[in-house]
């Protein structure tokens, strides 16, 4: 596995490396590349690096006004500070996340989204039954989405029973 780990992190660094020499033209191209070595490089506990990538991206995707993209950059973002365990990090880009989210919530995958956050968010806050709350909300948004939000659904599962199980 840590074979495949290792092809997979030169892969995205190559993608990346070709993306950027595309110019200007292709920096859509270039912020999916570093939104996948950045996922990779938190797969592979690369916080800085990771953090460093889906900075970025969100930069860009603010940018060239690609709301999807700039949503799931700032979900991993969350993430990479969630296992940094970075309590400053997290809260600053939940804030950015809510005011996002906010704006989109009618749409069912955001409103799951959303509130999967705030779940993290009562985690990191000490407060377990908040999260499962959130968690529970979430998991039954992301079951009305059907097999297409199966990963999501299985991260949410997981985060629940850490709420649980605290």
């Amino acid at each position: 596995a840590a074979g495949r780990a290792a092809q997979g992190l030169e892969a995205a660094e190559h993608a990346v490396a070709e993306a950027a020499r595309l110019g200007p033209e292709a920096e859509p191209l270039h912020a999916e590349a570093l939104h996948n070595r950045g996922r990779l490089y938190r797969a592979a506990r690369r916080l800085d690096d990771a953090r460093a990538d889906l900075e970025a991206v969100l930069q860009a995707a603010e940018h060239g006004g690609d709301e999807a993209l700039a949503l799931e950059a700032l979900q991993e973002l969350l993430l990479v500070a969630h296992d940094a365990a970075d309590r400053s990090a997290f809260g600053a880009w939940l804030v950015v996340a809510r005011g996002k989210l906010r704006r989109l919530e009618d749409e069912p995958r955001t409103r799951a989204r959303l509130l999967h956050l705030e779940g993290l968010s009562a985690l990191r806050q000490g407060e377990p039954a908040r999260a499962e709350e959130a968690f529970e909300a979430a998991a039954a948004q992301w079951r009305e989405l059907g097999a297409g939000a199966s990963l999501e659904l299985a991260r949410t599962m997981i985060q629940l029973g850490v709420a649980r199980g605290r």
